[in-house]
């Protein structure tokens, strides 16, 4: 996810100083005095753009997603296919997890955007409603994709399931493991022709 370098406007100080109370104590310490404070806001202006702390949790994984979609977007603009080649989005995918892995700053960005994810659930999970949509939007694209029935489908099961499995220390695939399991994942998102599946 990008990290912005210009100096943050009085939404975005609200949003990370709730995100750093998140990631560092949870979502039951999330408070709306707190964030006031640590964005250096009196409460009157933290209401102002958030009017309760179910808005202010529901604002976190709308920025969350938005980073997210902005990340993906990204990807998909590295794609050297044509706009209709089968594959197209699993592959922008593949090449997100890659950078994700590649680039110790957004690693360490999505870790904490997962921590915030995890710490909402826990407190309710209508509020992750903004990140549900757009991965059900994305499944809704993954069934356009041209690939196979199901194919597309398992391949970003595949990288979700690499991700939790990173997150949770369920276990750690070393260098040539990793580069095995995207080398398969990159195969079965390109088919022949015969394989393709007209939308």
């Amino acid at each position: 996810m990008a990290e912005s370098k210009v100096t943050p406007n009085a939404r975005d100080r609200i949003l990370d100083a709730a995100e750093e109370l998140v990631s560092t104590r949870g979502v039951s310490e999330l408070t709306l005095d707190a964030v006031a404070a640590g964005a250096g806001l009196s409460k009157g202006g933290l209401l102002y753009h958030f009017a309760s702390k179910e808005q202010l949790i529901i604002g976190l994984v709308q920025r969350i997603t938005d980073e997210l979609a902005a990340d993906f977007q990204r990807s998909q603009s590295d794609e050297t296919d044509k706009p209709d080649s089968p594959g197209r989005l699993v592959r922008a995918m593949l090449r997100q997890s890659h950078m994700i892995e590649s680039d110790p700053r957004a690693a360490k960005r999505y870790t904490r955007a997962f921590a915030i994810l995890m710490a909402t659930m826990v407190q309710g999970p209508e509020l992750l409603g903004p990140i549900r949509g757009f991965y059900q939007e994305i499944l809704g694209r993954l069934q356009r994709d041209g690939l196979p029935p199901g194919r597309a489908e398992v391949i970003a099961a595949a990288l979700d399931g690499l991700w939790l499995g990173s997150m949770f220390g369920l276990y750690e695939l070393d260098s040539d493991q990793a580069r095995g399991v995207y080398a398969e994942l990159e195969r079965l998102s390109t088919v022949h022709e015969s394989e393709a599946v007209v939308s």
